[in-house]
């Protein structure tokens, strides 16, 4: 018993030493939703828990010209946990709190090597695939939380066809670093020829794939599995810098690539007909028999002019035998990006070529070859340099696909910021325009922004949004008092007599007091 007791203590005073990682908020509030057509008075709770209950580093470090050393760290987490509704979306546990945290441990070995003069032999594994080329960010992606899940939240990310969908074998091995270069070694195998496995394979109906799978024992026989990589320091030769990597891979394991096509993402088709269909251009097999992954990266700057060159080329050799997906087994993925600044104008360009999906292509229309490729560019300019506050923005995203073009500007006067933006998709025929403006003031801040979007791809489809919102902190200290007026729970749409549903959304005047 007094064992128990001891343990609750100790509990208690660590979750009472890193309480500043637990804060929340109450909110009362007025207001009137024209979508439920519900009004009054609204009261509510919620909670961003973000706490290590308890967190230990532990590592050991030995002595003379050649030693070895360990670090490791164990933490255990209560924070918020995304969790599926209903199978079919996402939901972010910060708007209901109360219903929906998690408990984790978290184990890491952060490294582990045998070291000298001037070099290191790490024991945790190889190296994974380079991706030195990325494009400006062109698009949203949702944000995981702690556990893995993805939540309601997004961040700006950007193309990186090779680093999304290129695979590379981290086979089990060493990774030896020796004057600022580093190379990995590793290998598996197994010389078994009656090595047998159960595994799943994709269920196929007259030439479909349905979406399910079927358990099958296969003969696997032997394998060989290896990752050899090398990749340079950053040379720099009167201001020019340079650097490299070159790696190759085979991934067969358990799963044999001349019977497994491996993992893929899946999306409903929403008809019973078609059923499910591969998101191709988002999927590749897991297994292979060989990678091949280089990467270069070149810079140059001075001070008033920098330039950044990138490229990545990697080729992969599936399994022999021709399925529904693979209709031959030798794909290549390249992409390149080249960024270029001279004040006040900074140059963005990107291009990705996914092979995979150019061959899944090969016989289609133009417009279906086309989707393996994605070119972007982008000009910025910031005339602050010439004492002028304004940012200019022109830009052109998935030219050959989507064929968004538009341009934005930024415009900040003291107090108040404006902002402008607007383009036109040539593909799905429609344009956007939008504009915001915020003014900050000691007692409040004040912004609205309206957005029109025309979705000239679906008959009477427009769509016109507006928000705005008053803020203060300052009036009750420890309380926000603010007024908004924005979307409800459904998109929001001004106009009348659209394939979208009208909806005004809904207003709010809310006093929230936060810890």
């Amino acid at each position: 018993m007094k064992k128990t007791i001891a343990i609750l203590l100790v509990a208690v005073l660590a979750v009472s030493s890193v309480f500043a990682g637990f804060s929340g908020k109450a909110t009362v509030g007025l207001g009137y939703n024209w979508e439920t057509k519900k009004y009054g008075f609204s009261n509510g709770t919620g909670f961003d828990v973000n706490v290590d209950l308890s967190t230990a580093e532990a590592g050991n470090v030995a002595e003379g010209d050649i030693y070895a050393g360990i670090k490791a760290t164990m933490g255990v987490k209560v924070a918020n946990q995304a969790k599926l509704d209903k199978g079919s979306a996402f939901w972010n546990s910060k708007d209901d709190a109360v219903k929906n945290y998690g408990l984790g441990l978290f184990l890491d070995v952060a490294e582990a090597y045998v070291a000298g003069a001037n070099w290191k032999v790490a024991i945790t594994g190889t190296q994974g695939a380079t991706s030195y080329a990325k494009s400006f960010t062109t698009h949203k992606e949702a944000v995981k939380d702690v556990f893995g899940n993805k939540t309601t939240d997004t961040k700006d990310v950007a193309d990186d066809v090779t680093g999304d969908l290129f695979a590379f074998n981290k086979a089990p091995g060493v990774t030896i670093e020796v004057a600022g270069y580093k190379a990995s070694v590793g290998f598996e195998g197994s010389e078994n020829e009656a090595r047998t496995a159960e595994i799943d394979l994709y269920e196929v109906k007259e030439e479909k794939l349905t979406g399910k799978t079927t358990k099958q024992e296969v003969e696997l026989g032997k394998f060989f599995n290896y990752n050899v990589f090398v990749e340079t320091p950053s040379y720099d030769v009167n201001g020019l810098t340079l650097q490299a990597a070159v790696g190759a891979s085979r991934k067969v394991d358990n799963y044999n690539a001349k019977y497994h096509e491996g993992e893929r993402n899946w999306k409903y088709t929403g008809n019973d007909e078609d059923g499910y269909g591969i998101d191709i251009k988002n999927s590749v097999p897991k297994y292979y028999q060989f990678a091949l992954n280089t990467s270069a990266k070149v810079g140059y700057a001075t001070d008033a002019l920098s330039v950044a060159v990138a490229a990545d080329f990697d080729a992969i050799q599936y399994g022999e035998k021709e399925t529904l997906i693979v209709k031959d087994n030798l794909y290549s993925y390249f992409d390149a990006s080249a960024k270029v600044a001279f004040a006040p104008v900074t140059v963005d360009a990107y291009y990705g070529l996914n092979g995979y999906l150019a061959k899944a292509n090969e016989n289609g229309s133009t417009k279906e070859k086309l989707l393996a490729h994605t070119l972007s560019a982008q000009v910025a300019t910031d005339l602050s340099t010439f004492e002028l506050p304004v940012k200019l923005t022109v830009y052109g995203k998935d030219m050959l696909n989507a064929k968004d073009y538009g341009a934005k500007a930024e415009i900040a006067i003291d107090a108040i910021k404006l902002g402008a933006n607007g383009g036109y998709k040539f593909e799905s025929k429609n344009y956007y325009l939008g504009a915001s403006v915020e003014y900050a003031h000691d007692l409040f801040t004040a912004k609205a922004e309206v957005g029109f979007n025309s979705y000239k791809g679906v008959k009477d489809a427009a769509q016109l949004t507006l928000k705005a919102s008053v803020e203060s902190d300052a009036i009750i200290p420890g309380a926000t008092l603010k007024l908004a007026y924005g979307a409800g729970d459904k998109d929001q749409n001004l106009l009348k007599d659209q394939a979208i549903d009208q909806q005004f959304g809904k207003v709010d005047a809310t006093c929230t007091i936060k810890f």
